[in-house]
C-alpha cells in the first residue's frame, strides 16, 4: 500500500464521525516501517471536533518506541466521551526526525482521492496544516486548511 513518513511540524487530520457517549482513550495509526534511533522533540496527537477545537490531548510521544510496526496506539492523557453525534478529527504533528529510521504512515491511495475533498461546506476528510511545532492547547483551535487528497489512514481507540 501507500505509505509516507510524517511531514515535519506539519498538523495532519482525518475526518471520523463519532456518535455520543463513545469514549475515545487515543489515535491509532498503521505503521509500516518502525520508529528507529533519537527522538524527535515532539510528537502530539489530539482529538478535535469538526470546526478544529481541541478536546484532548496526549502527552510527548516522541520515544520510538511508540511508533512500532503495525497498528500502533498513541494514547490521550484522558479519556475524552463524545457529547453529541458528529464529525471529529483525530490528528497529529511531529517536529523533527528519528535519529535512525523515519516511521511510515499508511495514507489513503491516489485512486479514492476524489473521495476525500470536501462536500459543500462541510469540513473536508482530511487536512494538513504546516509550520506547527505542537498542537494547539485544549480548547484552542486547529486551522483546518483545504482539503487534501490522500490523508492518513486514522481512528481512534
Amino acid at each position: 500500500g501507500s505509505q509516507s513518513a510524517p511531514t515535519t511540524q506539519v498538523v495532519s487530520g482525518m475526518l471520523l464521525g463519532l456518535r455520543g457517549g463513545d469514549v475515545v482513550t487515543g489515535v491509532v495509526l498503521k505503521l509500516p516501517v518502525a520508529a528507529v534511533g533519537s527522538a524527535p522533540t515532539t510528537a502530539r496527537f489530539g482529538l478535535a471536533d469538526s470546526t478544529g477545537t481541541i478536546l484532548v490531548l496526549s502527552g510527548n510521544l516522541n520515544a520510538a518506541a511508540s511508533w512500532t510496526l503495525g497498528s500502533a496506539g498513541f494514547a490521550f492523557t484522558a479519556t475524552y466521551t463524545v457529547l453529541a453525534d458528529g464529525g471529529f478529527f483525530p490528528c497529529f504533528v511531529v517536529d523533527g526526525i528519528w535519529g535512525t529510521t523515519q516511521p511510515t504512515i499508511a495514507y489513503v491511495q491516489a485512486g479514492n482521492a476524489p473521495n476525500y475533498t470536501a462536500f459543500g461546506s462541510n469540513a473536508p476528510r482530511g487536512f494538513r496544516w504546516a509550520a506547527q511545532t505542537d498542537l494547539p492547547a485544549i480548547g484552542a483551535s486547529l486551522t483546518i486548511t483545504a482539503g487534501i487528497t490522500i490523508p492518513y489512514y486514522m481512528a481512534v481507540y
